[in-house]
């Protein structure tokens, strides 16, 4: 239906603009300079119109370029403690440095 709406619509914007250009063959005086402004805002229009259906199909498209800025490493924050440590060789407790780091 929607095609055929189109195409009654396409034949009769045809048909008027024959029968004008037949019925006033007078120049305007002007050079033709609004004739031919008429004529391109009437054949845009009708070109849009009669564009063909596959033109309107969903086209992929590559997804935005995202830059971020580089990660910035900050230098480990490590202090030593003194902590109770057991000995794996004699299986007693002692107290060590420990390198303790956030």
């Amino acid at each position: 239906m929607k095609t055929t709406m189109r195409g009654l619509l396409v034949a009769a914007a045809g048909a008027a603009m024959l029968t004008a250009t037949l019925a006033a063959p007078a120049n305007a005086g002007n050079n033709n300079a609004a004739a031919f402004i008429g004529g391109m805002i009437v054949g845009g229009v009708l070109s849009q119109n009669a564009a063909p259906t596959y033109s309107r199909v969903p086209v992929y498209q590559a997804p935005p370029v995202v830059y971020q800025p580089q990660p910035v490493y900050q230098p480990r924050r490590c202090w030593y403690k003194n902590r109770q440590v057991q000995n794996p060789y004699t299986g007693y407790w002692e107290w060590k440095q420990v390198q303790v780091c956030r």
